[in-house]
């Protein structure tokens, strides 16, 4: 703390020109004389009691005492009699050292603060007890003390002045410890009563205010002069204006840091909250996303769900019961409503398996065989130089559909050969077949398809031979497509040279009564599909010959459109067969004309179909022996199942290979020698005599 924080104590000959020496007239300041004063000018005994009380009563006087014990009539900040004298004054005790200070802190203190009063700026040869009043002398705002003023209002007297420094003093000593004597209204003897002023108790200030009066003090004490105060001790302080680092400090920092704090707090909260609503709208979101996930899982798995039944079902429904119970066994975590529902469906299988009868006679297979059939009879039978070999050796397409109506309605079902023949391999490395039965239910019986010269030759669909198909055509398919849904059908060009996609031959005819009546297939059979690679296979242009005069990049083409739909016959169950390289009889035909032709097929036709196993001899022939030089040519080029044309139906299962005979349907045979087909369909209502007429014999 700085020493000049504080001043030294009041002086009262310096301050006021009091000189206790001169006023006693003795050089000793401790003979008081008590007599000098009159005692009814001054009466101690009003102030110090009967027992005339001594100084250290006086310095234990309490002011909060008497002012309780006169609450009713007095009033600290009031003379009572228009004297300026107070009831402070009159009970000064007069043991109290008078070279002190006379002023009583406490109640200057509350003068001061209600009605602007400076003790410290408080000189006695200034006031005189009846006649001041401040207005009279106060300067104008900026002036100076005017001695030409006249200091009496009108109508006041003025008091005969001391003449001397000593008689003023004395005067003003006499008239402070003088008490009027008061009337038992409270009031000075010969004035009228006054009636008492209540003052409005302030309203106490608010909290806002208060703060505000905190905070401004700093700003609002920085241009003022230092100023000076009485503290609670009576001793008087300075109080310095504040530099500018203590405004800065005091007023400015603790605004910065509250400010500061404050952004931080608000951007914690608005972070906080900011991040609350991400959180929860990720939090909302990752539950939206994890319902519908959820729900996509519960709907991809009820769809696969009905997808295995529907495979299951559709395996029972082709007499292979086995296949349907293992798809209902493959779902292993379903509840317990689907367990006893997949019970219920095997229990229903292993029911209808157990009804099934076992087809021994593997002799009593017949495999009809048609050609690619006609679609236009008009213009098939209309050509001039293959008209008749078509209308004695072809079946229509409407012929086709109704001989598979009529075998489907005498209990005929769909096998091939894989279905009754029974496949391994040795340690040799060599296949063995055996009889493999067939169960179906009572009254069921197998039969087999076959088509031939499925590559669709350019004479029967080039009429301007040009390579290209066209509306000179004889009115057959021109290549098997897939489309858009993955179903097989076959290109066709019609009579206006528009080319059209449908079922125009046997694959997309069987496909769609398969649909129809699924039932008609023995654990997915399909027909076996023979073709000639000379020309390429199912209506494609594969063959390196048209290199030369396609080009290499349309051979190409032709190529990979082929593996198309090569792959699509394999996955719904087609036998791809060789049909031999060049549409030969093989009968007639040396060892070394076999294995040029067969060698053709290998290097043409395989590239494309892949490994084939089957071969349908051509021109409606056999073989002479199974066990000659051309069986052992076709034999090391991998055929193990041999199909010829014959009347007789025939299936030989021997350990390294398979014969059978196809029964060929045409429309001579059906025409001339209908007896063959008696078991199988009725010539007379299949056969179209209107569009054939008179069929060659």
């Amino acid at each position: 703390m700085d020493k000049n924080d504080f001043d030294v104590d009041f002086d009262f000959d310096k301050d006021m020109g009091f000189d206790p020496e001169e006023f006693l007239g003795s050089d000793d300041p401790g003979d008081f004389d008590m007599s000098q004063f009159d005692d009814d000018d001054l009466n101690l005994s009003d102030i110090l009691g009967e027992d005339g009380g001594d100084a250290a009563d006086f310095q234990d006087y309490n002011m909060e005492e008497e002012k309780a014990r006169s609450e009713d009539t007095f009033d600290p900040y009031s003379d009572g009699d228009g004297t300026g004298q107070t009831a402070d004054d009159a009970d000064y005790n007069e043991s109290e050292d008078l070279g002190e200070d006379l002023y009583f802190p406490k109640r200057d203190r509350r003068q001061a603060a209600d009605e602007g009063f400076d003790p410290d700026g408080y000189d006695p040869d200034a006031y005189t007890q009846d006649s001041y009043s401040p207005e009279d002398y106060a300067p104008e705002e900026g002036g100076e003390y005017d001695p030409d003023v006249d200091p009496y209002p009108q109508g006041v007297e003025p008091v005969d002045e001391p003449s001397t420094r000593e008689d003023r003093k004395k005067l003003n000593l006499s008239k402070f410890f003088k008490k009027k004597p008061r009337s038992a209204a409270g009031t000075e003897k010969g004035s009228e009563p006054e009636k008492k002023e209540r003052t409005r108790k302030p309203s106490k200030p608010g909290l806002l205010s208060k703060f505000l009066d905190w905070y401004m003090e700093p700003i609002n004490r920085r241009n003022e002069p230092d100023q000076e105060y009485v503290d609670e001790n009576g001793r008087r302080r300075r109080r310095r204006k504040p530099t500018r680092e203590q405004i800065f400090k005091e007023a400015y920092l603790p605004a910065i840091i509250a400010g500061v704090a404050l952004i931080l707090i608000l951007s914690f909260v608005v972070g906080a909250i900011t991040n609350g609503f991400k959180n929860k709208k990720v939090k909302d979101e990752a539950a939206k996303q994890s319902s519908i996930a959820a729900q996509q899982q519960a709907d991809e798995a009820a769809a696969a769900y009905q997808q295995l039944l529907a495979e299951a079902e559709l395996k029972a429904t082709e007499y292979d019961y086995d296949g349907a119970i293992a798809v209902l066994e493959s779902l292993t975590d379903t509840s317990d409503d689907v367990k006893n529902e997949l019970t219920a469906k095997k229990s229903a299988y292993m029911n209808e398996k157990s009804k099934l009868v076992e087809w021994k006679d593997v002799n009593a297979i017949p495999n009809l065989s048609f050609h690619v059939l006609i679609n236009d009879p008009q213009r098939a039978y209309a050509d001039k130089e293959f008209g008749g070999l078509y209308n004695k050796n072809f079946v229509t397409a409407g012929e086709f559909s109704k001989i598979l109506e009529q075998l489907y309605n005498n209990g005929y079902v769909l096998v091939d050969m894989k279905s009754f023949v029974a496949s391994n391999q040795d340690l040799t490395g060599t296949m063995n077949f055996s009889y493999n039965s067939i169960y179906l239910p009572e009254g069921k019986k197998p039969v087999m398809i076959s088509e031939t010269m499925v590559n669709y030759f350019n004479y029967m669909i080039d009429g301007n031979d040009d390579g290209e198909p066209d509306a000179g055509g004889d009115g057959f398919a021109t290549r098997l497509v897939v489309d858009g849904n993955g179903d097989i059908k076959a290109e066709y060009v019609d009579s206006s040279n528009q080319t059209l996609t449908g079922d125009y031959d046997l694959v997309p005819i069987l496909e769609t009564f398969i649909k129809a009546h699924p039932d008609f297939v023995y654990k997915g059979s399909r027909a076996t599909l023979a073709v000639s690679g000379s020309e390429g296979v199912f209506g494609y242009r594969t063959d390196s010959s048209y290199v030369a005069t396609k080009g290499q990049e349309y051979r190409d083409q032709q190529v990979a459109q082929a593996k198309v739909v090569v792959d699509a016959l394999r996955e719904k169950g087609y036998t791809i067969a060789c049909y031999t390289y060049a549409n030969k009889n093989y009968r007639t035909m040396s060892v070394n004309e076999i294995r040029t032709d067969i060698q053709n097929f290998t290097n043409q036709a395989i590239p494309v179909l892949g490994d084939v196993d089957t071969i349908i001899f051509a021109q409606g022939v056999d073989m002479d022996d199974y066990s000659g030089n051309k069986f052992d040519v076709l034999y090391g080029q991998g055929y193990r199942y041999f199909i010829g044309a014959a009347q007789e139906i025939k299936t030989e299962i021997n350990i390294t290979y398979v014969h059978q005979n196809r029964l060929m349907v045409t429309g001579n045979a059906m025409a001339w020698h209908n007896n063959l087909f008696t078991n199988y369909f009725d010539c007379n209502v299949v056969l179209d005599v209107a569009s054939r007429g008179n069929v060659p014999n």
